[in-house]
């Protein structure tokens, strides 16, 4: 289950990018 860990990193890279 690592697609978490990259749709967390991606969420979080995308609302520090907003």
């Amino acid at each position: 289950m690592r697609s978490l860990s990259i749709v967390l990193r991606t969420c979080f890279l995308c609302g520090r990018g907003k």
